[in-house]
């Protein structure tokens, strides 16, 4: 609590001859007359803690048995249909062909299958961060220039507002550049029904006094009965989504110890915040 700087949090196990606990620690400055003190909040949370786990790990599974039964119920009910064409013992060529077909589509799911698992694979296996201290204008001029084809093709207005024209963070620049390339492309999709695409990129220091990056479209927006599943990883709205983008986002934010929050009213666009 000693080490620990004014307007930070940590928290910090207990164990005792009962249970663990887990303690939120905040330190804050606070001022009596001329006297400056330092104020030491206390709270357990280990059950909100176990509470938003179980919450998260029942999310997960869900999308996990729901992506597994879609590449296995196909198979097992082509593998029966074709068991029943083979155990026959007529020679025609038609069921012949049927059975070739099925095999290509068991090929097809079972690729399917794969590609999802090394996506998950994938998720889990974050490569080490190489801090280095970034300037955010560079940064964001940066992923603009190579996002740069895939904007003009889509005729998406940007606009840039970066207060103070220096600030920096300490971070892991190719990480994060990849966080801010995924929410401009989740961005440009949001704009399919739209006939005006404007995206405004922001970054500033917030009241908290802490570095953000706020990526905000005006586009679809996103369906508040949905909206708190979006950073679950696998979950997608999107016919072919992988549903890592926004996951990946959040992972790599808690790395950096800080966090991606999103706004959105259905209709009106999403603002996405990168917070350091």
């Amino acid at each position: 609590m000693q080490k620990l700087e004014i307007g930070h949090t940590k928290l910090i196990k207990l164990n005792t001859h009962i249970d663990q606990q887990v303690i939120l620690v905040k330190s804050t400055a606070i001022k009596i007359g001329k006297k400056e003190l330092r104020l030491i909040s206390l709270q357990d949370i280990k059950t909100q803690l176990e509470e938003s786990e179980l919450e998260a790990w029942q999310k997960l599974i869900r999308v996990l048995t729901h992506e597994i039964m879609n590449s296995v119920t196909p198979v097992k009910s082509l593998t029966y249909s074709m068991q029943k064409m083979v155990s026959s013992n007529e020679p025609d060529p038609e069921k012949t062909e049927n059975i070739l077909k099925g095999l290509a589509a068991i090929e097809k799911r079972s690729k399917g299958l794969l590609d999802f698992v090394e996506s998950y694979k994938n998720l889990t296996q974050i490569p080490k961060l190489l801090y280095g201290r970034i300037e955010i204008k560079k940064l964001i001029s940066n992923v603009l220039d190579l996002l740069n084809e895939e904007i003009n093709k889509e005729s998406i207005q940007v606009s840039v507002a970066i207060i103070p024209d220096d600030i920096s963070v300490v971070a892991d620049e190719k990480l994060i550049s990849q966080v801010i390339i995924n929410l401009i492309k989740n961005s440009a999709k949001a704009f399919e029904n739209k006939k005006e695409k404007a995206l405004e990129i922001e970054s500033g220091i917030n009241d908290a006094n802490k570095v953000y990056i706020k990526v905000n479209d005006k586009g679809d927006g996103i369906n508040p009965e949905i909206i708190d599943k979006i950073f679950v990883p696998f979950f997608s709205t999107r016919e072919g989504g992988s549903g890592i983008g926004l996951s990946f986002a959040r992972q790599i934010m808690v790395l950096h110890n800080g966090r991606i929050d999103v706004k959105s009213n259905e209709g009106d666009g999403a603002a996405f915040t990168l917070t350091f």
